[in-house]
Order: C-alpha cells, then sequence, then structure tokens
C-alpha cells in the first residue's frame, strides 16, 4: 500500500525533520506551507505553497496531493503561530487567523 502523509508548517524546523523521518521509513511527503522551504534536499518534502487559513487554498492543496499520489494516509498537523503574546491583547482578526491557522 502507498503511503503518503501531508505535513504541515514543513518549510523549516520541526516540520522539515518530521517529512525527513518518514521519507526515511518510505513515506511520500508534502509539505503545505505559505513559506518556501529554506532549503531543498534529498528526501524533503514536496512543496505546495498554501495559506493553511484560507479553506479554499486548503481544499485546492489537498486535491492536488490527492491527483499526484492518490489517497492520503497520514496527516500531520505541525503548522502554528501566535501573533501575540497575550491573549487580553489580541484582535478578534489575530485570534480567528490564530484558530484558522492553528486548528
Amino acid at each position: 500500500m502507498s503511503r503518503t502523509t501531508v505535513v504541515t508548517g514543513a518549510s523549516r524546523g520541526i516540520g522539515k525533520a518530521i517529512t525527513r523521518r518518514l521519507a526515511d521509513e518510505g513515506w511520500r511527503c508534502f509539505n503545505l506551507d505559505i513559506a518556501e522551504p529554506e532549503t531543498t534536499a534529498e528526501g524533503d518534502a514536496e512543496w505546495i505553497a498554501c495559506d493553511l487559513s484560507d479553506p479554499d487554498a486548503l481544499a485546492d492543496a489537498f486535491a492536488t496531493v490527492r491527483e499526484q499520489a492518490g489517497p492520503i494516509t497520514g496527516l500531520v498537523n505541525n503548522a502554528g503561530v501566535a501573533l501575540v503574546d497575550r491573549l487580553e491583547d489580541s484582535s478578534i482578526e489575530d485570534f480567528d487567523k490564530t484558530m484558522a491557522i492553528n486548528l
């Protein structure tokens, strides 16, 4: 069976390390991230530019993965932001964007 996974926020840091580990274990990995990967190397995930806070962009990205690789059998929700340090300093827009990306 084919093993295809989507990892959000895998252009650097923990997400990039996750995709490299999964690739080492035979997974085909796709990185959904608004940021272009800092570097590319053998075993890196296939990058699809995607604003995770935009439901239409997210749906399009998942459709692209399915078109290129078939069924998605794994998902790692790694992306996350903290737009402000304290909740009481947050606007409704900041809060909504944080929830849209993080959840």
